[in-house]
């Protein structure tokens, strides 16, 4: 490893050594809908400087090769690499990344070509310390960011070319995108979802599945309130989230495989509205765009909402399940009424795939088998969630 990063600081030394020559600019590219939001200068500021940062380093096969290996790891489950990890990678072979990527910001950032869209009216950062701020994480209206590189299609581009180095923004299907050619140019490109199937792009956004501590975790979900005087009962069924089929992803292709998430209450009560359990913001599995309106196992771990084991509690005969499917965004903030003082509330900016409530007694009553066969289904029957369920006497 140590050699491959020698070689690399060679390469980026001779670039920067270099005369610059725009002559082979593209001419300006117009996007008309990059849509430009509250807040969204203070971040596309960030992820323009991380562009930037990244143009030199997008040159050098060895930079190319660590970041696809990194990417081949799917940090959560999709095609990226968090910056900080490729900083992380770095500093263990003795190498200044956060510097490097300083270089590239002052060659460049004075010298992109002009292109016609509210990507200009972003400024980048110059300077270590703002570099290593962002690459650490920042926050913008109490919500917390973490950069990353994701390359969309993976699987059938070639990891190896000089990549264009892409705004990622979930408002858009059209992008932005630049790419520092063999002769020191920069060229623009506009970039779609058609024209990412072909090459490689290396989307430079926001992670959006992380936590407010940049962390990514992996284990089962626990319901986030458990009402004690309901708990550990020795008869009544388990429940557990076993498959999930969606009808489309909510979000733009920019933004990588679909996080499809639930949010439940169980209540013990549907008159006074009384709640034994709350479920938030579960995880249940990440897909991508080729497999929507199938039935996609719960890969990781399974959800559970009711058990007979610590710290869940078994649903009864009279128990009301009320449940929200969506796509998890990190940035989002909805709601789903259940009943009087209950409301559902799950981090989506878009429409929920289904919302679907049911009884106790609605569940398979055969003894001590699992039953996987009981399902919910939204979209004339395009998306829907698929239970496996236990009766325990």
């Amino acid at each position: 490893m140590k050699k491959i990063f020698f070689c690399f600081i060679i390469i980026t030394s001779f670039f920067v050594g270099c005369k610059k020559d725009y002559s082979s600019i593209d001419e300006p590219v117009k996007i008309p809908n990059l849509k430009t939001m509250p807040g969204d200068s203070l971040l596309g500021n960030r992820v323009k400087t991380m562009i930037i940062g990244l143009l030199e380093l997008s040159v050098d096969s060895n930079f190319v090769s660590i970041v696809n290996y990194e990417v081949s790891k799917q940090f959560d489950d999709d095609d990226n690499v968090m910056l900080s990890t490729l900083v992380d990678v770095s500093n263990e072979n003795k190498i200044d990344l956060i510097a490097l990527m300083d270089q590239s910001v002052n060659s460049y950032e004075n010298d992109l070509p002009n292109a016609e869209h509210s990507f200009d009216y972003y400024n980048s950062l110059s300077g270590q310390t703002n570099i290593s701020n962002i690459i650490d994480g920042f926050e913008i209206d109490e919500i917390n960011y973490y950069l990353q590189i994701y390359i969309p299609f993976a699987d059938q581009v070639n990891l190896q070319d000089t990549p264009i180095i892409c705004f990622g923004h979930q408002e858009i299907e059209t992008t932005i995108g630049y790419k520092l050619n063999s002769d020191n140019s920069i060229s623009v490109f506009e970039v779609d979802e058609e024209f990412a199937e072909n090459n490689l792009i290396w989307i430079v956004s926001a992670n959006e599945s992380v936590d407010k501590n940049g962390v990514y975790d992996r284990l089962a979900n626990v319901p986030s309130t458990i009402n004690s005087s309901d708990f550990l009962k020795s008869t009544g069924r388990s429940l557990e989230v076993n498959q999930v089929k969606i009808n489309e992803t909510k979000e733009s292709w920019l933004n990588g495989k679909a996080e499809v998430a639930y949010v439940a209450v169980i209540l013990s009560s549907w008159n006074n509205c009384t709640v034994k359990s709350i479920h938030s913001d579960h995880r249940i599995v990440k897909i991508k765009k080729a497999d929507i309106k199938t039935w996609i196992d719960n890969a990781s771990t399974r959800n559970i909402l009711a058990a007979n084991i610590s710290p869940y509690q078994l649903v009864q005969n009279n128990d009301l399940i009320a449940l929200v499917m969506y796509e998890k965004d990190v940035n989002g903030n909805n709601t789903q009424n259940v009943c009087t003082g209950t409301n559902l509330s799950f981090k989506s900016q878009n429409t929920m795939y289904g919302y679907t409530t049911f009884l106790g007694s609605d569940l398979p009553t055969t003894s001590g088998t699992w039953d996987t066969n009981f399902i919910k289904t939204w979209s004339n029957q395009d998306s829907g969630i698929r239970f496996r369920c236990r009766r325990w006497l």
